[in-house]
Formats: structure tokens, C-alpha cells, sequence
């Protein structure tokens, strides 16, 4: 295997790790879903006043796409971004000042009947609820109308096809100059739209359903947050570094916002004519951000919506913006985006790892890391503990199940150092992701007094045992007090593309070990 081909499988695994801790977790994804739920619940109730207006509500933005990522701020709060459309009123017969006024009260009211602790906030566009918990998330709620046949026919005589489902609506904006008075030029958004399209590009549904299959559960039981494509994942580490990079850009006033991000990103991704394997994809991506952005002859930058071709997401550039863009996909391309005959140090060496981290404001190591660390610090000191003598690139992610049987009985799960007595026996199988291909070796390493008077220490590998079933596992059995320990590994070709933490075999003779039965 070429040393390009390992150095790529390796930068594959340091972003994937990196990933794992931007990544939001389930439990928030619920926490907000829930939150986003009770409020469209309130506001589409036959009680609400709304409910004479068509009351609909939907979600956009970043949780809507499976791309939000965790604030850099310990402090900082995920945003939930929903749109609250009044299905009934028109641009010709109300002003934003009005939809925006009602939509609020509703909120208020929402806000005293839930007991929320800090009232609604009411910003340029939407209206924000905090909510104080753990999660720390806030809700952005856009008040709009339905003006999906005007939106439309102006698309068509410019010479724009128009889906047959389209959904265009018109938004409130303080800072519009009419935003007291009818007017018909209110600004406009398509969020199912640009769901549909980026979904699109990602091939969502294939990744939905292969997660679906795999799990031999339906499609729909699928939450959409749970399945993470190739393209979600490279706006996610895209995202993230954009917020590391602003931070540290004291002087300047430009933004780079998360929807040029996202169109950018998925604008490349959709250029790519053949999908080799992640990393070289991102590679593509990162090199292919700045080129759908374009100078009109007037000199202004233009981006234009992929669901609404009279939307520029650049209207507001300024060549600050446009300086500080470039020079952001430049330092992307530089700490994400390296190539092995760019680098300036060992291909193998801590380098790309530590500068990838602290490119995405992440600590040198991942928690996993810090977790094991003590345990893998301590068997790499026992002399019998052999090394793998392979590079290890840490792609794949393996976790080890163990399971115990006594006495010919049925093989029951247990936990990493759960006391267990002598004469049981143990199977040992991985978790995580496909294996095939890749040859899977154990390395069990026994310690303490009774394994080294036997003379069986040993710290060696061994291949899986294949069961009648093809299912791959090792067996063990416990013969000496003490704490052993069993690591797994995937290896092709010399390099090793996955080890698992530490499994902890606590061998006692004490009570615990019955009771833990």
C-alpha cells in the first residue's frame, strides 16, 4: 500500500475522531426536537389566536440539515431555527410590522404559560426563547406568510422553473425601509426547498436506508439526525473551523455565515464526478469552496440560492467579507486539507493530528483518548505487552462486547472490569463499523501474581474464532486473580486501521464477583 494511500486513510481517521467531538449529542437533538414540538404545538393550536391565520410551523437551518456542531464557548448555546408561517395573510393586505407583532404575542404567551425563565427576545428578524438547562439552546422563530403563486410567477417571467411543489415564503425584516407598510418586496425563503435540494446532493435517503437496513429496523424509525453522509460531515468540520478562525479575527467585521458555508460546500461536493473515498472528497470540497462564487460586472459577489434563483446569499458582501473569506479558505485548505507532498513534517508524526484539533478549538486530545489513556499508558509499560509494529491511522471505530458464561449456561453481556470469579468462560466480539476486509487480531495481556507464577502472561495477538454462524470473536476463560486485559485491532497490509480501548477481565475471589453474577 502506497504511503499517499495510508497518509489519506489517516487524515480520514483524525477528522472522523475530531468529528465525534463537535458532534451534538443525541440527547440534545431530543431535548431540542421536544422544545421545537411543545412550541408548534402552542402556536398551531384551535385555541391560538393564530389558528384563524393557517397556522403552520416547520424547521430550517442547521438542525434541520444535521449540520450543527457544538459552540466554541463552553457558554455559548446551540441555535434551533423553525419558521412560523401564517398561511392566510398576503403581502397585499398586511405588513411585516403586524406579522411579526402576532407571531410575538403568541410567543409571550407561550413563554408565561411554560414558566420559561427568561422572556422572549425579539431580534431583526425572529423572536428567540432560551431555554436554561444543560443543553443551553435557544430557538429562533421567523414569523412569515405564504407567498408561494407570487414568488413564483416572478421566478417565471425571468425565465426559472418552478417545482411543482414549491413552498416560497416571505419573511419579516426590521431593517427593511417598509417594514411598517404594505409593500410587495418583502424578503423571501424556501427552507422545504433547500432541504430537498441539499438532501439531494448528500443522497440522504441511500445513507437513511442503509442505516435502516442495518439495524433491520423501518426507514422512517430513522431520526434524520442519526445518519451523518459524507457531505453533513464536511460541512460540520467546515463550520467548526470557520468559528475557531472568526474567533481569532479580532480586527475584523466580516462574517462568513453558515449558509454560504453549506452551499458552497455542497455546490463542490455535487461537482465531484467520482467518489473515490472520504478524505479525497473533502479534499475536492475544501479546494472547490470559492469557485461558485461570482463578481457580477457591477461589482457586487453573488451566490445564489439553489432553491430560489432570485435569492443572492451575497447581497451584503463587502470586500471585507470577500478578503476575509478567501483568507479563511486558505487556512481551511492549510490545517484540514493537507496532501502528503504539502507537508513540511513526518507524515506519521503527532503533527497533523495536533494541528487538525487545535484548527477545530478542540484539546490535543480527544476525551476517548484521555479516558484510556491511563490504562493504555499502563500496558504499554509491561515488558510482556507486545507492540503491533504497524502504522496505526485510527480510521475505523471498534468497541469490544464481552459476554460470560458459567457452568454451560447462556452467554450473558458484561461490563469493562466488572468483578467476575475463576472458571468462567468469555467471548469477545467487535462493534462499530464494517470489518470486511480487514483481518481483526486480539491482544490479550494478563497481570498480577498468580498469571506470572503460571508463566502466562502473555500480551501476544490472536486471530478471531470463527463461529458456526461466521460471526467473528475470540474465547478466554478465567484462570488467575487479577486485572487482565483484552485490545482488539483491524489491520489490512500492514496498517492498522481501527484498536479498540482497553477491555478490562477483573478476575476476584471476593463476594462481588458472585453478586455481580
Amino acid at each position: 500500500m502506497s504511503d499517499e494511500r495510508v497518509y489519506r486513510g489517516y487524515m480520514e481517521g483524525q477528522l472522523k475522531r475530531a468529528l465525534a467531538d463537535i458532534e451534538i449529542p443525541d440527547s440534545y437533538y431530543e431535548k431540542a426536537e421536544t422544545a421545537y414540538n411543545s412550541i408548534c404545538k402552542d402556536l398551531t393550536d384551535q385555541n391560538c389566536v393564530l389558528s384563524t391565520l393557517g397556522p403552520e410551523a416547520m424547521l430550517q437551518g442547521s438542525m434541520r440539515l444535521g449540520t450543527a456542531v457544538k459552540p466554541i464557548d463552553e457558554n455559548g448555546s446551540y441555535d434551533v431555527d423553525m419558521v412560523c408561517n401564517l398561511r392566510t395573510l398576503s403581502k397585499s393586505d398586511t405588513t411585516q410590522a403586524h406579522v411579526k407583532k402576532v407571531v410575538g404575542d403568541e410567543v409571550k404567551k407561550y413563554v408565561k404559560r411554560h414558566g420559561m425563565t427568561k422572556p422572549p427576545h425579539e431580534g431583526k428578524r425572529c423572536w428567540t426563547l432560551e431555554y436554561v438547562d444543560d443543553a443551553n439552546f435557544h430557538i429562533d422563530i421567523l414569523p412569515t406568510i405564504d407567498d408561494t403563486s407570487n414568488h413564483a410567477d416572478c421566478l417565471r417571467s425571468r425565465g426559472f422553473g418552478v417545482p411543482d411543489d414549491a413552498r416560497y415564503l416571505a419573511h419579516t425584516d426590521k431593517s427593511h425601509p417598509r417594514y411598517s407598510e404594505i409593500c410587495s418586496d418583502w424578503a423571501s425563503t424556501n427552507p422545504h426547498g433547500y432541504a430537498r435540494w441539499f438532501f439531494g446532493v448528500a443522497d440522504l435517503r441511500t445513507y437513511r436506508e442503509r442505516l435502516a437496513k442495518a439495524r433491520s429496523v423501518t426507514f422512517e424509525s430513522i431520526r434524520p439526525y442519526r445518519v451523518k453522509t459524507p457531505l453533513q460531515q464536511y460541512v460540520q468540520l467546515l463550520k467548526r473551523h470557520r468559528d475557531v478562525f472568526l474567533s481569532n479575527q479580532q480586527k475584523s467585521r466580516g462574517q462568513i455565515r453558515s449558509v454560504v458555508v453549506t452551499t458552497l460546500a455542497a455546490k463542490a461536493y455535487e461537482q465531484i464526478t467520482h467518489h473515490s473515498s472520504w478524505y479525497n472528497d473533502f479534499i475536492e470540497v475544501v479546494q472547490g469552496l470559492s469557485t461558485h462564487i461570482r463578481k457580477t460586472p457591477d461589482g457586487c459577489y453573488e451566490l445564489v440560492n439553489p432553491a430560489d434563483q432570485l435569492e443572492n446569499f451575497l447581497k451584503d458582501w463587502s470586500e471585507e467579507d470577500a478578503t476575509l473569506f478567501h483568507r479563511w479558505c486558505e487556512s481551511v485548505s492549510d490545517d484540514l486539507g493537507q496532501l502528503p507532498s504539502t507537508l513540511k513534517k513526518g507524515i506519521f508524526n503527532r503533527y497533523p493530528a495536533r494541528s487538525i484539533r487545535e484548527s477545530l478549538g478542540l484539546s490535543k486530545q480527544s476525551p476517548s483518548d484521555c479516558n484510556c489513556k491511563g490504562v493504555r499508558g499502563y500496558l504499554d509499560g509491561l515488558p510482556h505487552h507486545k507492540q503491533h509494529g504497524g502504522i496505526e491511522i485510527n480510521l475505523l471505530s471498534i468497541k469490544i462486547k464481552a459476554e460470560k458464561m458459567r457452568n454451560g449456561g447462556t452467554f450473558v453481556p458484561f461490563e469493562s472490569d466488572s468483578p467476575l470469579p475463576k472458571n468462567v468462560s468469555l467471548r469477545f466480539s467487535a462493534a462499530g463499523d464494517n470489518f470486511d476486509g480487514f483481518t481483526l487480531k486480539w491482544q490479550v495481556t494478563n497481570d498480577g501474581l498468580e498469571a506470572n507464577a503460571a508463566n502466562c502472561l502473555r500480551g501476544d495477538f490472536y486471530l478471531s474464532d470463527t463461529s458456526a454462524r461466521g460471526r467473528k470473536a475470540r474465547g478466554e476463560k478465567t484462570y488467575y486473580i487479577g486485572r487482565h486485559y483484552v485490545e482488539c485491532i483491524a489491520e489490512r497490509d500492514g496498517v492498522v486501521y481501527g484498536r479498540s480501548d482497553p477491555f478490562v477481565v477483573n478476575i476476584t475471589n471476593d463476594d462481588a464477583s458472585r453478586r455481580n453474577w
